[in-house]
């Protein structure tokens, strides 16, 4: 699952406004960019959107947009990298919609809205059979479109801010600790008081992705990116400087592809002169770090 949630609930809260989300980063089988981020990026009435970067352009696409505000668009993909984009709008109680997007990046409704008991954005995950996975109620739910949820496994006191497939496992992120199908991985993953934290409250893992041996993290709350393999150790990949912060992380044939937005000061300018804008960074196998698209202000 590609991460926006958590940091909106406090952005909200430091604003009194309405929450966009952005950050959470995919790559699909060709190769293609999925990333959210708001629309317009720049200007007045933004509502959630996913934008698509396609190999060789100078500039991304819009793949997909909310029809609401509020409202969240949280990324997925799955073993055969599958595109997915969860829909919610509204307040509590959230309705929720899924998308697939087609190879070609065509959008299908494949879920209309319903009920975080039947399906909830916050968070989930998709395995290669077209499975769902997805947190509530103190447990974590399986589901395929055509037959309705199942309680999969217990997650007490809301185990899973973030969920992965790997393979034919589940990862579980929480705080600072990682869970593969129940077993302890990593813990202390974050710490207690960052150096290098964005603002008061922003101290969270903000996206996770998997490939078949390791896991991939974005620590917003310390403006790094780090995987953690299958021992878990673990190992710094990439930083970003102030006024970056990483919000979107995923792994494509070897290469790890990172979305980083601006973040302000104070917080509470967040949708004030034009700050929030994103960048994508790669890292190569072997370290080097290069840019692959930033957006420019006029």
């Amino acid at each position: 699952m590609k991460r926006v949630l958590i940091l909106l609930v406090l952005v909200c809260t430091a604003t009194s406004a309405n929450a966009h989300p952005w950050g959470g980063l995919v790559v699909d089988a060709a190769g293609s960019v999925y990333f959210t981020f708001v629309s317009p990026i720049v200007g007045d009435g933004h509502v959630a959107c996913v934008w698509r970067l396609d190999p060789g352009a100078s500039e991304p696409v819009q793949a997909l947009r909310a029809t609401s505000d509020p409202s969240d668009l949280v990324l997925a993909r799955d073993n055969n990298r599958v595109v997915y984009a969860a829909e919610r709008v509204g307040s509590e109680p959230f309705q929720t919609r899924l998308w697939r997007f087609s190879p070609d990046g065509s959008p299908e409704l494949i879920l209309p809205f319903v009920g975080a008991s039947q399906f909830n954005a916050d968070p989930y995950a998709v395995d290669t059979n077209g499975s769902i996975y997805f947190q509530n109620g103190g447990a974590i739910w399986k589901r395929t479109i055509e037959t309705g949820p199942e309680r999969w496994i217990e997650a007490p006191d809301r185990l899973s801010s973030l969920l992965a497939v790997q393979g034919e496992s589940i990862l579980q992120v929480k705080g600072g600790v990682l869970v593969r199908d129940g077993e302890l991985i990593a813990d202390n993953l974050k710490l207690e008081d960052p150096p290098r934290v964005p603002f008061s409250g922003a101290n969270i893992l903000f996206d996770v992705a998997a490939d078949s041996t390791s896991t991939y993290l974005a620590y917003y709350g310390n403006r790094e990116v780090f995987r953690v393999d299958q021992d878990g150790s673990r190992h710094n990949l990439l930083e970003s400087e102030s006024p970056w912060s990483p919000s979107g992380v995923d792994v494509y044939q070897g290469t790890v592809f990172v979305l980083e937005s601006v973040t302000p000061a104070p917080a509470w300018k967040f949708w004030q002169d034009s700050t929030l804008r994103p960048r994508i960074r790669m890292v190569s196998p072997s370290g080097e770090v290069r840019a692959l698209w930033k957006y420019m202000l006029n």
